[in-house]
């Protein structure tokens, strides 16, 4: 309930396994912080998170044995909700739901899973320091709009019910 708040939690380096698991460790540090206590949900569209915390964790890792704990009991995946209850002609992806459905719109004009991926490479390799903080703002900016989408999917669900 409330207003949402954005927190971005991102390295623009080559990530290996170890640098991928030092970042999840971040985000998932600030999470049981912000939850503990609290009975809390995360809302996401897909399981990509999921499942690369689970591959991410290792038995002897406290703090990633507590993150698959919490996503199983705690994290609530949309798409199964709308797949369930919608056909579309034009797929079930966030872009195309979050949009028709919940009327919203990404900042940038060309939103897109793969494009992120290009944006990321851009941040991470260009040449120019004013095109890698351009493409860094690009990916920040696409990865908090999907946030925003989710949370206005969820709520466009919840007024269907």
């Amino acid at each position: 309930d409330g207003d949402g708040e954005y927190r971005e939690f991102s390295s623009f380096t080559e990530l290996d396994e170890a640098g991928e698991l030092a970042l999840a460790r971040r985000a998932m540090a600030w999470l049981r912080d912000r939850v503990r206590d609290v009975d809390a949900l995360v809302f996401h569209y897909s399981d990509y998170e999921v499942v690369r915390l689970s591959r991410l964790a290792r038995p002897d890792d406290e703090l990633m044995q507590w993150a698959t704990a919490f996503a199983r009991d705690r994290f609530c995946d949309l798409f199964p909700i709308v797949r369930q209850h919608f056909f579309g002609t034009n797929g079930l992806g966030l872009k195309v739901v979050a949009s028709a459905g919940a009327g919203f719109h990404w900042r940038d004009e060309d939103p897109g899973g793969l494009n992120s991926m290009r944006w990321f490479e851009e941040a991470v390799r260009s040449a120019s320091a004013a095109l890698r903080e351009q493409a860094r703002t690009r990916v920040l900016e696409y990865n908090e709009d999907d946030v925003q989408a989710t949370w206005r999917l969820r709520g466009w669900l919840r007024s269907l019910g």
